[in-house]
């Protein structure tokens, strides 16, 4: 019974992560001043995904971490 609710608490986390991360890009935030081209709405953008990619990498390293130590 502990495994399945284990893995439904993980399952939770991770949803509601990734709900959270999918409010925060939509927020409005990182606005900044109109400069006259496209650079205004990009700028946010690719902050934001930088963000996203940072913290992917962080958990995919705890995670095959965590694999890893399951092994021995």
């Amino acid at each position: 019974m502990f495994q399945s609710m284990e893995k439904f608490v993980k399952r939770a986390i991770s949803m509601l992560l990734a709900a959270l991360t999918a409010v925060a890009l939509g927020l409005p935030v990182f606005a900044l001043p109109p400069t006259g081209d496209g650079s205004s709405t990009m700028i946010p953008v690719m902050v934001g995904l930088l963000g996203l990619s940072v913290v992917l990498i962080i958990v995919y390293v705890i995670l095959s971490g965590k694999k890893k130590k399951g092994r021995r």
